[in-house]
């Protein structure tokens, strides 16, 4: 009776035992690209969410994600089977068998993002500091300016269009120069920022510099505001009261108001429009007024009753789809600016509910 061993045993154990050594790293690696990746779409999707939900007048809503476990399992075993054949003369049959499982059990907690010390933060008006910081980060002065903003001096940046209701057509063409203005000036490094202390707290300030290129743009600038021709540096000023001849007295808006500001840049279904489900703001002939013309500078939400292809973030609500495209940079230039704004200014907050925890089940 001969009964041979096959060697693929052998080696197949052998693998099994190595592929539970690798079995962290190599799940690790798998992963966190995954989690990283879909985490910061839904970040998106809430953000566009939150938009679409302030065009119908509902209530925006946070969630954010504190917490994520990932337990992993793997188990294996070989066996050997035989059937013995008692004629001395025959070759004793051998059956070799590999058995193994694999099982990943995600856990997922989520914490309502709210609470007194959220929406005060929500509601208040962004620290200077805040805007200086977005603008030095690589967002352009017309864009964190446009959203930031409401009033610099007496150029007043739309503020009534940051109402969940606005009653009348905003004008905001002087402020949209000034800020023209200061992106060329700041291509062209001509637009600085500082800060200097000043008691406990800190002073902000607004350098603009010379230049025999654009004299005419640094004239015109400091025309706008108000400001004498022979000051380059200006203090920026948190309060509209507070300003003088070295000193911009700016009103900035609140995080809600920069997300009741940019609603209104979602576009509507005709149908809802008709039904009034969402707020149409007029011209004074009646017509209805076009709000392209001012939050078309900085992004477009398209509608849909289809799923959009060429989208960069979607999410289907009231039985439409609302998406940006994905190669509308000027929006998604925005977008990425008022997530950084939300973060900075709100998300820093210790969670004041219980944190949901909710086990994947595959």
């Amino acid at each position: 009776m001969r009964m041979a061993v096959c060697p693929g045993i052998i080696a197949a154990c052998l693998a099994l035992v190595c592929g539970c050594r690798s079995l962290g790293p190599s799940a690790l690696r798998t992963t966190y690209p995954q989690y990283n990746e879909t985490l910061a779409r839904n970040l998106n999707q809430e953000f566009l969410l939150n938009l679409v939900r302030l065009k119908y007048r509902d209530t925006p809503f946070f969630l954010d994600v504190s917490n994520i476990t990932s337990s992993e399992t793997m188990m294996g075993k070989a066996t050997v089977s035989a059937d013995f054949n008692f004629n001395p003369f025959a070759n004793t049959i051998v059956k070799p068998g590999i058995e193994g499982t694999y099982s990943q059990t995600p856990t997922l907690s989520f914490v309502p993002v709210q609470g007194e010390d959220f929406l005060k933060k929500l509601m208040s008006p962004i620290p200077v500091g805040t805007v200086v910081l977005l603008a030095q980060s690589g967002v352009s002065i017309p864009r964190v300016f446009s959203l930031c903003i409401e009033r610099i001096n007496d150029l007043d940046n739309a503020a009534r269009a940051s109402s969940l209701i606005p009653e009348w057509v905003p004008h905001p063409d002087r402020f949209n120069r000034l800020v023209d203005l200061l992106g060329q000036l700041q291509r062209e490094d001509l637009v600085q920022f500082g800060r200097k202390e000043a008691g406990k707290n800190n002073e902000y300030l607004l350098r603009i510099k010379s230049g025999k290129k654009y004299a005419d743009q640094v004239r015109e600038v400091k025309e706008l505001l108000g400001m004498p021709q022979d000051r380059d540096t200006f203090i920026l000023a948190p309060d509209i009261l507070d300003g003088g001849e070295d000193r911009l007295a700016v009103r900035t808006r609140t995080v809600l108001s920069v997300l009741a500001f940019l609603s209104h840049s979602v576009e509507a279904p005709p149908e809802d429009i008709k039904a009034g489900r969402v707020v149409v703001v007029r011209n004074p002939d009646g017509s209805e007024y076009d709000w392209n013309k001012l939050t078309g500078r900085l992004i477009h939400v398209y509608c849909s009753k289809k799923r959009p292809e060429n989208e960069y973030v979607s999410v289907q609500y009231r039985g439409s789809w609302f998406y940006l495209k994905d190669d509308d940079q000027n929006s998604k230039a925005t977008f990425f600016a008022l997530c950084m704004l939300f973060r900075l200014q709100a998300a820093q907050l210790a969670p004041s509910m219980p944190v949901l925890t909710i086990p994947v089940i595959r």
